[in-house]
């Protein structure tokens, strides 16, 4: 019995060693039974966004590289794109009509009996928004107190959103349209010698773009006003006039109100320009004053709007 059993010892390991390799074993298994096919894994994600009418490609990519003479097969691809089922590229370039959102989409191929694919992503083609355009530079950036002023710039949007402008570094007395971009003022005595740097911008809600800043300053007006008369003869008796020595302009922004005035001691004078009158309309007298210093009543009122 001793015997038997050692006997069917040694059998059982020899059956065994096959099992267990050899050296020999190795050298006669051929590559294609080492390759371990589900070993593949995919190397780089699709893209899954994209603005109109740029474009797209994505070509799956495995580690281990893949031979070639292999098919792939695309699920669900968006309608603007082309497939090249040699190499697996999905490719295209997107109009406005396409924007939007392509689910879903899955590109695979089989080796052996393993399936590569990807996992199933999106594509979304979004607006290629294009920044709206303003133009235009105001005519005169020095006005004067109590003169009218406005400017509205030029501006469109290529895709034809609707537009909202905005001002920054406005003075109090400028008036903004958000609306049309337009600024509109009457600035007073008060503002002379103010000077602003303006800026007037545009948004389509998604971008917005600057017109060239400029600077709005506010002087004393240059208006003048020329004044011309016919010397008097008479006295208010109606009596020659022999002693005339001179005239007398008063001016103001009310009739019969006269705040400022000029005194013309020549006989020669028949015309006279008062200059820097800043205010919008000006009424004017004058009078005639004798050697004695006495003077005469006004004249008719006339009065010049300046606007």
């Amino acid at each position: 019995m001793r015997n038997i059993w050692r006997n069917f010892i040694i059998i059982a390991v020899v059956l065994l060693l096959p099992g267990c390799g050899s050296k020999s074993g190795e050298e006669t298994t051929s590559p294609a039974t080492k390759t371990k096919f589900d070993s593949y894994t995919l190397k780089n994600r699709p893209p899954t966004s994209i603005l109109e009418s740029e474009t797209y490609s994505y070509t799956p990519i495995f580690t281990p590289p893949i031979e070639k003479g292999v098919v792939f097969t695309i699920t669900n691809p968006p309608k603007w794109t082309l497939f090249n089922p040699a190499t697996g590229t999905i490719s295209g370039r997107p109009s406005q009509a396409d924007i939007g959102t392509d689910s879903n989409i899955i590109i695979k191929t089989t080796i052996g009996n393993t399936t590569l694919t990807t996992a199933p992503f999106s594509i979304t083609v979004e607006e290629n928004n294009l920044p709206p355009q303003i133009s235009g530079t105001p005519e005169k950036t020095t006005f004067y107190a109590s003169r009218w002023y406005t400017f509205t710039p030029t501006a469109y949007d290529p895709e034809g959103s609707r537009l909202k402008f905005f001002i920054s570094n406005t003075p109090g007395w400028i008036s903004f349209d958000e609306n049309t971009g337009t600024i509109s003022s009457q600035p007073t005595i008060d503002d002379i010698g103010s000077e602003y740097e303006i800026t007037i911008s545009v948004s389509d809600g998604k971008n917005m773009t600057d017109l060239e800043p400029f600077t709005l300053s506010v002087e004393a007006g240059i208006e003048t006003a020329l004044i011309s008369w016919t010397p008097p003869t008479k006295n208010r008796d109606g009596t020659v006039l022999e002693d005339l020595a001179g005239y007398k302009i008063y001016y103001g922004s009310e009739a019969g109100k006269y705040n400022e005035s000029i005194t013309l001691s020549s006989l020669e004078i028949t015309a006279y320009t008062i200059k820097n009158l800043p205010l919008p309309e000006y009424f004017f007298a004058m009078t005639a004053f004798d050697i004695y210093g006495n003077e005469s009543e006004f004249s008719e009122t006339v009065n010049k709007r300046i606007d």
